[in-house]
């Protein structure tokens, strides 16, 4: 037992100095004018990165969510401090009317959605939760990467990767403390099977990929052999597109369409909710690439979506995840147009 609890220590340290170090990065990377700027920017940066890997790392994650679910107070001022502490940026806004009207349509409102059949213990109201997390992460996902809206003001840069630690941090934490399969599918444990069934989908994807891209001139050989990109792109990858994409499409709204809806017994509704939201993922792409190649990328990605989709059905978020990041990865450092 003593082993036990000594492992688990050292897993905290190693999860609290990796949040610190890539806290750090980030801010090297996007560089901000001032001081203040700079000390909010890696603190907000730094509990978003501590609390995704206290709810996903295992060995941790268990007792963590165990006292998430124990002590609801904590669990909720958790949620409160993840939601407001961004807010302090407003000190440095030019646009304090714009930043409270973004603030509250893209991320107050889809929190209050969120939390409502946490709060509100009525069976009814359980029983149709998915509408109210499938609507409230789609809101949060047309939010956070500044297509639809000017972002909430104050910092110099890194807008979406700060935002896409947001909201996938507000996310993780609803669906810890309200998921009794949390564990079961969030879970970033890495096991033989996952990584079969990565690869296996992984080779699929790419079978099918390939000569689509580079028929149609999406792909081209234009490798990028800078050491530091390659290994910032992975990790930034991982946790800034297919942490938010997956968790979003995957994990909420994918998920609660199949598994936590009145028809769930209906096993065909799993293959048209694959389908649906998959297409609806490929379409979130329209203005990711040049105007002739919106369709190709959008055919590709929603490809790629069921495929992600398969992912989660057999290994879970882990999977999902590993699969997304290693086809974006080797697209940005191969196979992008200039």
């Amino acid at each position: 037992m003593n082993k036990e609890i000594s492992v688990k220590k050292w897993y905290y340290v190693v999860i609290i100095l990796v949040a610190g170090l890539l806290s750090l990065l980030m801010m090297f990377i996007d560089t901000q004018p001032s001081i203040g700027q700079i000390v909010l920017y890696m603190t907000c940066s730094f509990i978003f990165l501590l609390a995704i890997f206290l709810v996903l790392v295992p060995k941790v994650n268990t007792d963590f969510l165990h006292y998430l679910r124990e002590k609801s107070k904590i669990a909720n001022l958790l949620i409160g401090i993840v939601v407001l502490l961004p807010l302090l940026n407003w000190i440095f806004s030019t646009d304090i009317y714009g930043a409270i009207a973004s603030f509250s349509l893209w991320f107050l409102i889809p929190t209050v959605l969120m939390g409502i059949p946490h709060v509100i213990q009525n069976e009814k109201v359980k029983r149709f939760d998915f509408v109210f997390h499938v609507v409230a992460v789609l809101i949060y996902f047309a939010g956070f990467d500044l297509r639809y809206f000017a972002a909430i003001n104050g910092f110099d840069g890194g807008d979406y990767e700060f935002f896409a630690l947001w909201i996938s941090t507000l996310i993780l934490l609803f669906m810890a403390v309200q998921n009794d399969n949390f564990i079961d599918k969030f879970n970033w444990q890495v096991t033989r099977n996952k990584l079969r069934i990565s690869s296996n989908l992984l080779t699929i994807l790419s079978v099918i990929l390939l000569p689509i891209g580079f028929l149609t001139g999406f792909f081209v050989w234009n490798p990028i052999l800078d050491i530091e990109f390659i290994l910032v792109g992975f990790i930034g990858i991982w946790l800034t597109i297919a942490l938010p994409e997956e968790v979003v499409f995957r994990a909420v709204v994918q998920h609660k369409l199949t598994e936590c809806t009145p028809f769930k017994e209906k096993q065909h509704l799993k293959f048209i909710v694959l389908i649906v939201v998959s297409i609806i993922f490929g379409l979130t792409h329209w203005n990711n690439t040049t105007g002739q190649f919106i369709w190709v990328y959008i055919f590709l990605a929603t490809i790629a979506g069921i495929i992600y989709g398969i992912c989660w059905w057999r290994g879970g978020l882990f999977s999902a995840m590993l699969v997304h990041t290693l086809i974006d990865w080797v697209w940005s450092i191969l196979f992008k147009l200039p």
